[in-house]
């Protein structure tokens, strides 16, 4: 198979470095001294990978300490990160030694170009981008029902997130046993709204073992087993306590704080007992979709669709436009107010050009 050679440091460039960096792995050139790997923890400067010879066959428990050619970093000087949990790389053993880590070594000298990714800016420097995973196959948007109180605008971007990467999401509303005769009918309506726009949405009880048999439980186990999952959403809703129901080998930290704070600080890929793998994500402190152009957000809210024919301008932005098929639908009740204004705050300022 062809191979790449490593570009002279006369002819380093952001552009150049890439492109030896990346590249599709029919030119990967696969000996017996370097393996196909899966990174299975990012941090800056270094990564944990584990074997793949073929996709999703990802021995976890062989973990790689794999560092980085420092010439690559230009290559992607406007992520906080080089490289993300999930990325797919091909490495050489190097034999190096560090004190306390008794691990194997391997460089990372390719990977594959990404099929998707979930980013968010970086909280300290907005021209940074933090990408928390890539390559996945399922977003898990939880939420629960109280403590802390459903953010379902937050729920709206990360379905925005879901449609831009094409990324098959669903909305899993944990603390179940919290649901209080108050709380349903106000909860309910939101979530029957979901899953009328075709979103599967699972009502689970994560702190509950006798919750495996429900029937929402299993279909989550059915997600989970095919192919990469990533639970996110906000600190608290129990992420890390469902990843311990499906794998409780994993034991994941949890606080003793109230219902279980959640207490990952950085991404992980785990494999489950069930089949299958997650990445189990810090809790969202400052949530920030990529740019999308304004005329292409309204494809991302499903329930616009229906509506965006009976609009006079063929690019409508669904605001202050004459006759517009959306705003009479929100008008008439039949797309949710709630929404809307989801679309709005997003297209008005988080992450709209």
């Amino acid at each position: 198979m062809p191979t790449k050679r490593p570009i002279s440091r006369k002819n380093w460039s952001a552009d150049t470095l890439r492109e030896e960096l990346v590249a599709d792995e029919s030119t990967w050139a696969v000996h017996a001294n370097n393996f196909v790997a899966r990174v299975v923890e990012a941090h800056k400067g270094y990564l944990y990978v584990s074997p793949e010879p073929e996709p999703y066959q990802i021995d976890i428990k062989d973990v790689w300490l794999a560092t980085i050619p420092k010439r690559f970093f230009l290559a992607m000087k406007s992520s906080r990160k080089l490289l993300a949990v999930g990325d797919r790389v091909l490495c050489e053993e190097s034999g190096d030694k560090y004190e306390q880590i008794d691990l194997p070594t391997c460089r990372v000298f390719r990977v594959a170009p990404r099929r998707n990714r979930i980013s968010r800016l970086d909280a300290t420097n907005p021209n940074l981008l933090h990408t928390i995973a890539s390559n996945v196959d399922n977003l898990l948007i939880v939420i629960s029902v109280a403590e802390p109180t459903p953010n379902f605008a937050l729920v709206d971007r990360y379905l925005v997130l879901a449609a831009q990467q094409g990324i098959r999401a669903t909305i899993v509303c944990n603390k179940s046993d919290l649901l209080t005769p108050n709380l349903r009918a106000a909860i309910t309506k939101r979530l029957d709204y979901y899953r009328a726009l075709s979103y599967p949405v699972l009502l689970v009880q994560a702190n509950c073992q006798q919750s495996l048999q429900q029937h929402d439980f299993q279909a989550l186990q059915a997600i989970l087993a095919a192919g990469i999952a990533v639970f996110t959403g906000q600190s608290g809703v129990g992420k890390s306590s469902l990843v311990n129901l499906f794998s409780p080998a994993l034991m994941q930290s949890i606080s003793e704080r109230g219902s279980g704070q959640h207490t990952t600080t950085y991404a992980t890929l785990l494999s489950l007992q069930a089949g299958g793998f997650i990445v189990d994500t810090p809790g969202v402190r400052r949530f920030a979709l990529e740019k999308i152009a304004d005329h292409k957000l309204g494809n991302c809210f499903r329930e616009f669709d229906s509506y965006q024919s009976a609009c006079r301008y063929r690019v409508c932005l669904h605001v202050n436009e004459p006759v517009c098929g959306v705003k009479t639908a929100v008008a008439d009740g039949l797309i949710s107010e709630a929404r809307y204004n989801s679309y709005l705050t997003i297209l008005r300022g988080t992450g709209c050009p």
